[in-house]
């Protein structure tokens, strides 16, 4: 079966026309044809993207390392100095992270928030 790019993505074959013809489209005048094209081309592609090449959420210490890279930062002078100056504030956050009472709490919060409205 022949598939038109007028049509979803199902295979890596129909992801790859259609970078290649959003290549071809990416610098076309707004409001053209090729602009109406081009917009269902990407998001194709993103759908085919959320569910052939999920991205997670990256962890907080990952975050951080990349915050200390951008700076010029080495990653464990960075996090000993952060650690330094806000003590065992973060421990206590991760043992509230780890004991489920973070997303308890701002449940109760919320119900709190509701009730009074």
């Amino acid at each position: 079966m022949i598939r038109t790019m007028d049509t979803a993505i199902y295979t890596e074959a129909d992801y790859d026309a259609a970078l290649v013809e959003i290549e071809r489209l990416f610098n076309c005048a707004p409001g053209t044809a090729d602009a109406e094209r081009l917009n269902f081309l990407v998001d194709q592609v993103e759908a085919y993207e959320a569910e052939h090449y999920p991205i997670g959420q990256p962890s907080a210490e990952a975050v951080a390392e990349y915050e200390a890279q951008k700076q010029g930062q080495n990653f464990e002078q960075a996090k000993a100095a952060t650690f330094a100056q806000y003590g065992d504030a973060f421990q206590r956050l991760a043992d509230v992270q780890r004991d489920g009472l973070l997303d308890a709490g701002a449940t109760e919060m919320q119900a709190e928030k509701a009730s009074k409205n």
